[in-house]
């Protein structure tokens, strides 16, 4: 069993108040979610999801009081497809080569809608529960703390996302809410 404490979702406040009473995280299904279609935390990184939530353009949220749920979550080893190790990857890798053994070709589309599109097929095929992976942005240069060019060895501005398919998983008596004011938390 795999325990998730500190799973952070940016959102606003009328939308968490929805989230409290339905005991549910609604989202709307793009075809270009980087690991398919759910509720998507930030894992061990709160001001991942206060910086979300702030350069967050959809008219939906702009200029509406924000905050940030904090939920536990818990799930069974063989329900994640965790893409941070090469199980989970290889997994993937050869259920795509599968679906082509079969004839049944992925459409050739811009790669993060590839990706969401696999990932739904696994996760509905294989019942997956959620989808783990780590993000790598280098659009935030650490200077100081990177002295060779090496990419093995470079601290870069990471993020691990934890997406929810099976919201049964997440601990809804015990969801923390922390408001936010002019972009902080208050």
């Amino acid at each position: 069993m795999l325990y998730y404490n500190q799973c952070y979702h940016g959102t606003t406040q009328d939308s968490k108040d929805l989230i409290i009473k339905e005991k549910k995280f609604t989202y709307k299904e793009r075809k270009n979610h980087w690991l398919g279609y759910g509720a998507y935390f930030f894992l061990e990184d709160k001001d991942k999801a206060i910086w979300f939530i702030n350069v967050n353009t959809n008219p939906e949220v702009l200029n509406k009081p924000k905050c940030i749920i904090t939920a536990k979550i818990q799930i069974e080893d063989k329900k994640i497809l965790n893409l941070d190790t090469e199980a989970g990857r290889k997994n993937l890798s050869d259920f795509v080569k599968s679906l082509e053994k079969e004839n049944l070709n992925i459409p050739n589309v811009k790669n993060d809608e590839k990706h969401c599109l696999i990932i739904n097929l696994y996760v509905e095929y294989f019942k997956m529960q959620a989808v783990k992976y780590t993000f790598h942005d280098n659009k935030i240069a650490y200077d100081d703390l990177n002295v060779c060019n090496a990419d093995y060895s470079e601290i870069s501005n990471n993020n691990i996302q934890l997406n929810v398919i099976d919201q049964k998983i997440i601990d809804f008596d015990n969801l923390v809410v922390e408001n936010l004011k002019r972009g902080r938390l208050s």
